[in-house]
């Protein structure tokens, strides 16, 4: 089984401090998206949280999602599981479930982990082929009492009683030890502490936990990794490179193949800073040599002549 994670796609959002929205090339990557899900071969795809950019979407934004949805889930006929992230509306990405009968149930949801958490274990376990998915979406400070990595590990070991031998676990979460972009939501409170969770019994069965929030593409542990977000956000993810990542299950119960595809950065975004008046000219030349269009941020560390800060304007563009 192959297994594509994906998370952090923020549809929707616009460029820092101005109000040009990134939707094309939000599309433009989903597209490339579906050509690796093709030329991968991929069975199913994770989506760990933060679809859009806000909880109430714009009509362009849902649009490009449901074509999405629609061609992997419809025409590629490929197993879709989405949790919903801090930036999601929890209820509006449940509401998808209506779809899953259209898809012939290759599309799941979870979305809310309920008071009655155990009355609904099921929801938030799906099983292909004996590998079982156990989604944990983001849970809000406000639906939860008490310290979090204890109401973590009691959910998990719950949903880990029921699952198959080969348990792949994705949430939308922060673990300790992970580097941040510096662009994400920190919840200090709700930092996981994986030691502590890879003692519940049962957490042998977890051959991956794919996690989405932080923005940079990394491995946490020999289990744990973020694929990251697929466009540069914010300035902070400037030099960042961005991925998908393919988890490819061969032997039930051993750990998987890991395998990061790096996604074509049409745009891209720059920041420069000016310390002194030499950097200018500096700065310009270095401009030229980009191979890609950019978003730029100039940094203005110290007084310079107004014709520099005019020519800066009109050769940086």
């Amino acid at each position: 089984m192959k297994i594509l994670h994906t998370a952090d796609w923020h549809l929707g959002i616009k460029v820092p401090s101005l109000e040009i929205s990134r939707l094309e090339e939000q599309a433009k990557i989903l597209e490339e998206i579906k050509n690796i899900i093709q030329n991968e071969k991929i069975d199913v795809i994770l989506i760990a949280g933060d679809i859009f950019e806000v909880a109430l979407p714009s009509v362009e934004a849902e649009r490009v999602f449901f074509k999405f949805i629609s061609d992997v889930a419809g025409d590629l006929k490929k197993y879709i599981l989405i949790i919903s992230g801090n930036h999601d509306s929890s209820e509006k990405i449940a509401n998808l479930n209506v779809f899953s009968k259209v898809f012939n149930n290759r599309l799941k949801l979870f979305t809310d982990i309920k008071p009655d958490f155990v009355n609904h274990i099921n929801e938030h376990i799906f099983t292909i082929d004996d590998v079982s998915f156990i989604g944990i979406p983001f849970i809000p400070r406000y639906a939860y009492s008490g310290e979090y990595q204890k109401i973590f590990e009691s959910i998990l070991l719950k949903l880990l009683e029921k699952s198959t031998d080969t348990t792949v676990l994705f949430s939308h979460d922060t673990v300790k030890g992970a580097e941040f972009s510096g662009t994400e939501v920190m919840y200090d409170d709700k930092t996981l502490d994986y030691n502590s969770i890879s003692l519940i019994s049962e957490f042998s069965k977890v051959i991956y936990w794919a996690l989405g929030h932080i923005h940079k593409q990394q491995k946490v542990t020999e289990k744990i990794y973020y694929s990251g977000s697929i466009i540069q956000t914010n300035f902070g993810e400037r030099d960042q490179n961005k991925s998908v990542i393919v988890c490819e299950v061969k032997d039930k119960g051993t750990l998987p193949n890991i395998t990061p595809i790096q996604i074509k950065q049409e745009v891209i975004l720059k920041q420069y800073e000016i310390s002194n008046s030499d950097d200018v000219e500096k700065i310009i030349e270095q401009h030229k040599t980009l191979d890609k269009e950019s978003y730029t941020k100039i940094v203005i560390k110290t007084q310079i002549e107004t014709s520099s800060i005019h020519k800066l304007k009109s050769e940086i563009k």
